[in-house]
């Protein structure tokens, strides 16, 4: 079977295994730090200190963990929701109040033990998402699951996407699809990038 035209799902599937191993090689040590500098980083964005309703991921595997991120946030006043997958492969977001442990659930994905949906989705101003690799022009190389990029199409507003990564994980440029959502800022243990073009 032939790709469609423009499809570079092969490209992708070859950056996300050199990506995910390069991930991977980071000494636990190195990535508990890089969490806690990435979190100081976002926390410090002053255009986003006015946003109360946040979309965290919990991290699966080696991705940047957004722990320490969430406990800025309630110590902020702000609301977090994280995502639960559903049966039929979409996302429902919950919120996760402070001081609620996280238990495992299916697909060794992790929850909050008490958890309540989100009232109204619109109400989410703020999406941090998990990166396998991303570019300077703001393209975001996912999981290769599409439930982040199938988020805007089932939202009635527009919230601000902030790709959230190992500094490791950028290459110079990804291949792009027209169904992939770019992002609005890139959030690392090093580096801040507001994305131009």
């Amino acid at each position: 079977m032939t790709a469609p035209a423009g499809d570079t799902s092969d490209s992708k599937a070859r950056l996300r295994a050199r990506l995910r191993a390069a991930r991977r090689g980071l000494p636990p040590r190195a990535r508990r730090l890089a969490a806690h500098q990435a979190a100081r980083r976002l926390l410090a964005i002053r255009k986003l200190r006015r946003y109360r309703h946040w979309a965290l991921y919990l991290p699966h595997g080696a991705e940047l963990d957004t722990l320490p991120l969430a406990r800025g946030l309630w110590r902020r006043g702000a609301q977090v929701h994280v995502p639960v997958i559903l049966p039929d492969h979409r996302l429902r977001w919950v919120r996760w109040p402070r001081h609620t442990p996280l238990i495992t659930a299916e697909h060794r994905i992790r929850r909050p033990a008490r958890a309540a949906p989100a009232r109204r989705s619109r109400q989410l101003q703020v999406m941090v998402l998990p990166v396998v690799g991303f570019d300077p022009r703001g393209t975001r190389l996912g999981a290769g699951g599409g439930y982040y990029d199938r988020i805007p199409a089932a939202l009635s507003h527009r919230p601000l996407r902030v790709g959230y990564a190992h500094a490791a994980q950028e290459v110079a440029q990804l291949p792009r699809d027209p169904w992939d959502v770019p992002l609005d800022c890139i959030v690392t243990d090093r580096s801040l990038l507001w994305p131009i073009g």
